[in-house]
């Protein structure tokens, strides 16, 4: 009977393990930025309900942090997001060859749903000379993605290096 037990334990354990991969993360060095006010890129074209909850917790989390949304801000938010196969990668071509940008992820062993990867961008740049002040990246694999908890803690992470105004 307490082998048993152990079996199910592992399997139990094995199939938790299977469904939650490490979350990649890209981030600029801890900042706080100059510029006080923001406003979020119009994306007309693009209103998944992911992307409408990605850019309500980007707008949330900022004023948190004491940002101030207004008409006229002076930081530009932009906003990417991408869902795919996690069995497929995500390549770019450069002067000096390929770069990989997103790996593939391998079957894993005793898992009942294909993984999926969903990946937030964004970045802050100074309205009237271009210059980029911030930029986060987060990317999660899993299956079964919970939109709205996804985008809570994805875009928690890619602006997790943006320090809070005093």
């Amino acid at each position: 009977m307490k082998v048993i037990k152990r079996a199910i334990a592992f399997a139990s354990l094995s199939l938790v393990a299977a469904c939650n991969h490490p979350l990649e993360t890209n981030l600029s060095a801890p900042t706080v930025l100059q510029e006080q006010t923001f406003q979020l890129a119009n994306t007309v074209d693009n209103r998944s309900n992911a992307y409408v909850l990605a850019q309500q917790n980007i707008r949330d989390n900022l004023i948190k942090r004491g940002y101030r949304q207004t008409d006229d801000g002076r930081l530009y938010v932009t906003i990417t997001l991408s869902e795919r196969d996690a069995t497929s990668s995500v390549s770019i071509q450069k002067n000096d060859g390929e770069e990989t940008i997103s790996e593939s992820t391998d079957d894993v062993f005793l898992k009942f749903c294909d993984d999926n990867v969903i990946k937030l961008s964004l970045k802050m740049h100074n309205i009237s000379d271009g210059s980029l002040h911030y930029e986060g990246t987060a990317e999660q694999r899993r299956c079964d993605i919970d939109e709205e908890n996804s985008m809570r803690y994805l875009t928690s992470v890619a602006l997790s290096n943006l320090l809070p105004i005093n």
